[in-house]
């Protein structure tokens, strides 16, 4: 049987780890440079994930000097490294496809929208008509956290309002 003073503890230490954690997280998705990124398409195989809006991420990448699927995309020259180099100031750690050319950041290439607005926004993203792009917070050490979507340079819920 477990004494009081360690049930105690457990329980202090759980709530320790879980404030820890809360603000890492806190800290980590308000600190960094906010970058803008143009996107495109639209994937139908992601069904089931609730109200989001599943796209593809265009980074500009140029030019690729690893063969590595786990890669780092150098942000100041568009091109995707095996690992970050010294001389890169801003970054995303992510995944190269040398099949077809193309960096994946797993976790900003999709957008929750409210559900009143989420036919409307999708048939937008998918016509292509519209100029879409996400913006987002890159930190440090190359996570990343989607801040907002534009539509033709608005914001993602005000161009919903409009396009009613």
């Amino acid at each position: 049987m477990i004494n009081k003073n360690a049930k105690l503890f457990a329980c202090i230490f759980a709530l320790a780890v879980l404030f820890s954690w809360t603000g890492y997280v806190a800290v980590n998705s308000n600190t960094g440079e906010t970058v803008e990124f143009k996107i495109t398409g639209y994937d139908p195989r992601d069904l089931l994930s609730g109200h989001y809006l599943t796209y593809t991420v265009d980074f500009g990448v140029l030019e690729s000097r690893t063969e590595n699927r786990r890669a780092y995309l150098c942000l100041d020259d568009k091109t995707v490294y095996p690992q970050k180099p010294s001389s890169c100031a801003l970054g995303l750690a992510g995944e190269y496809y040398k099949w077809n050319k193309a960096f994946n950041h797993r976790g900003i290439d999709r957008f929750y929208i409210p559900e009143e607005y989420a036919q409307r926004l999708d048939k937008a993203l998918r016509s292509g008509k519209h100029d879409a792009k996400i913006k987002v917070l890159i930190t440090k050490n190359g996570a990343a956290y989607v801040k907002e979507m534009y539509f033709d340079g608005i914001a993602v819920r005000e161009f919903a309002e409009k396009i009613k």
